[in-house]
């Protein structure tokens, strides 16, 4: 079954999620201008969540192949070389617009991984942003119930812990640090 678009490149490669007969997710592409869709990382474990570097050179994505989710950086398309960039657990990956930074979901806490391209793939040191008291409302490990702002000041995120009463209201925080300070 499709579950639905994960990631576009600057190229024009859609990358989306499938759920197969065998009860797991992998992940595929498609060129967005037609062509035949093809699996991009299937296996005995579930993969899937794609985000493309805005370079469209390197994906990162999910995957329980360790036992637990965690959060893998791949080269694209040949996946010639993958990295592991979480360290204690990893889920609903978003890469920045500029490239610079992957942010995840790791427990209750959202995670920021500084990460270049240029000339090579290359990751630096997992740190917490801060903490989320909610996990994975929308869909699991593969969709991100939040997104980053264009130039990464900022955050989006949904905190509704009951989906099926609809919010009254929507509370954004413009500047999470002293808003999270004055608490």
């Amino acid at each position: 079954a499709f579950l639905g678009p994960s990631s576009v490149s600057t190229s024009g490669t859609v990358a989306y999620d499938f759920f197969g007969p065998e009860g797991r997710f992998d992940a595929w592409s498609v060129d967005a201008k037609g062509g035949t869709p093809k699996p991009f990382l299937e296996g005995e474990a579930d993969e899937g969540g794609v985000q493309f570097s805005p370079d469209g050179r390197y994906v990162a994505y999910v995957s329980n192949r360790s036992g637990q989710f965690e959060v893998y950086v791949t080269s694209f398309p040949d996946k010639s070389a993958t990295w592991q960039i979480s360290t204690a657990g990893g889920s609903e990956v978003v890469w920045q617009r500029d490239g610079k930074e992957i942010t995840f979901r790791s427990g209750p806490d959202l995670v920021a991984v500084p990460v270049t391209t240029e000339p090579t793939f290359h990751a630096g040191s997992p740190s917490v942003l801060f903490h989320v008291p909610y996990e994975g409302l929308l869909g699991g490990p593969i969709l991100p119930d939040y997104d980053v702002a264009r130039d990464g000041s900022w955050f989006v995120m949904i905190n509704n812990p009951d989906l099926n009463v609809p919010a009254a209201n929507i509370q954004m925080a413009i500047d999470w640090p002293k808003v999270m300070a004055a608490k």
